[in-house]
């Protein structure tokens, strides 16, 4: 029998040799004479090619735009946040201007992000706009930057700045997003009572380790946390539905890998623009048109606790004008004169000014946005699509809530799994996905 499993060793080596990587472009790829490799080089080289399955796998797993974008973006420090705010002197005198400098760095996610800066002093408990602002108009920021910002108090006798300490707050204002997805099992219900008769953990039963899954958002101002099962049970009727919970929570730092702080800040949701959830194949909401009828018997009826619309990839697009194109656009013609301009020695236009860089940079984040929309309700099979449900941010119902929110805001949806959504294997994975865009107001004092 030696022979035999010594021969079928080499064959299942050969084979995990031969698949090729994903993603490889094989025909730019040199070929090199090189030596016999030695146990630690094939231990190596098997290694990774058993890396590199498992990750494609996963990567087709997840349909690639949560493995490549959140995963990606899971510790980057993303968002604004100041640094290096200072006085311009170590004292003033209250018959001269006071002056306060800082640095306003940032790192987008997808969308261009438009921030208003601004800064106060206070007194007695109100806010008093500094009377020189640098920047004063607001402006685009498309990767990553740094701006230095200025504010100028100059004394005034129906306002003195009082002798003493005083505060002074920096501002900005600015919209951002935030992606995240939650890994699901589902089981067929007899077969989950059978085991559980039985005393069984149907998880621990069929060799599942990761039992309770996290949600996993991308970083930013904002986190998102999902909470559905870990293990849902999927039957013909329900007596009561299973539940998607979607939370939206304010952070106060960013971590990395190792659980040391990148970045804190102080700030708050001021309210959500945008909010969707994807549900897998095979997973519906029911009575979803419930939730905009006027009538309180047919709104009971709604399966979330808010008003939820349902939304698709036409819909998807329009938003990607509406959100991403016109506010970039808008801040663009706002920010940048037609002086910006350049023209050749014949008085025609040689090359775009600032103005006509940062629409043409408005333009590729849409563009970018649509061609997400593409594939964001794909599924790893290709076999069926996301279906999508998106908050209406703008019932009556929801109106109010959506108001300098601050901490975080909770939302809760009951859902359907039909027998389609189930593999042929005992425990099928899915993943719910949610992406949110926002209006966030970040504040630090000197």
């Amino acid at each position: 029998d030696y022979p035999v499993l010594a021969f079928s060793f080499l064959l299942l080596i050969f084979f995990i040799f031969s698949i090729p990587a994903f993603a490889i472009d094989t025909g730019l790829i040199e070929e090199r004479a090189r030596k016999g490799a030695s146990i630690g080089d094939v231990y190596t080289q098997f290694k990774d090619k058993i890396t590199n399955i498992i990750e494609g796998r996963l990567d087709i797993a997840t349909a690639g735009l949560y493995r490549g974008n959140v995963e990606k973006n899971r510790y980057e420090s993303l968002g604004v946040y100041f640094g290096n705010i200072r006085a311009a002197d170590p004292r003033f005198y209250t018959d001269e201007p006071i002056t306060v400098w800082g640095t306003l760095r940032s790192k987008t996610y997808k969308d261009a992000v438009i921030i208003n800066f601004s800064c106060y002093r206070w007194k007695d408990n109100k806010k008093i706009r500094a009377d020189k602002i640098i920047p004063n108009i607001k402006f685009p920021i498309f990767t990553l930057e740094e701006i230095d910002t200025e504010c100028t108090f100059i004394p005034k006798t129906e306002n003195p700045v009082p002798a003493g300490a005083n505060i002074v707050t920096f501002s900005a204002e600015y919209n951002f997003g935030t992606d995240a997805y939650l890994k699901t099992y589902f089981i067929d219900r007899e077969r989950f009572r059978a085991s559980a008769r039985e005393g069984i953990d149907s998880l621990t039963q069929f060799g599942i380790k990761d039992k309770t899954p996290g949600s996993v958002s991308t970083n930013g101002p904002v986190e998102i946390g999902l909470g559905a099962g870990p293990l849902v049970t999927v039957s013909e009727g329900y007596v009561i539905k299973p539940t998607i919970g979607i939370t939206l929570t304010n952070r106060k730092e960013i971590q990395d890998k190792d659980k040391r702080i990148i970045t804190r800040w102080e700030g708050k949701i001021k309210n959500i623009t945008e909010l969707i959830l994807l549900v897998p194949p095979g997973i519906t909401l029911q009575n979803i048109d419930s939730c905009s009828k006027k009538e309180s018997e047919e709104q009971a009826k709604c399966p979330c606790s808010m008003p939820f619309v349902p939304y698709d990839e036409n819909k998807c697009k329009n938003t990607c004008k509406e959100t991403v194109f016109n506010p970039c656009f808008d801040a663009c013609i706002g920010g940048f004169t037609d002086k910006d301009i350049e023209y050749d020695a014949f008085g025609g236009i040689s090359k775009g000014g600032a103005r006509s860089r940062c629409i043409e940079e408005c333009k590729t984040n849409s563009d970018n946005c649509e061609k997400e929309c593409e594939f964001l309700f794909k599924t790893e099979d290709e076999k069926g699509k996301y279906t999508g449900y998106a908050l209406d941010v703008g019932s009556l119902k929801f109106k109010d809530l959506n108001k300098d929110i601050d901490k975080h805001r909770s939302f809760v949806c009951r859902f359907d799994p039909s027998q389609s959504i189930l593999d042929p294997t005992p425990i099928t994975t899915r993943y719910f996905r949610v992406r949110s865009r926002y209006n966030y107001l970040l504040e630090n004092s000197v």
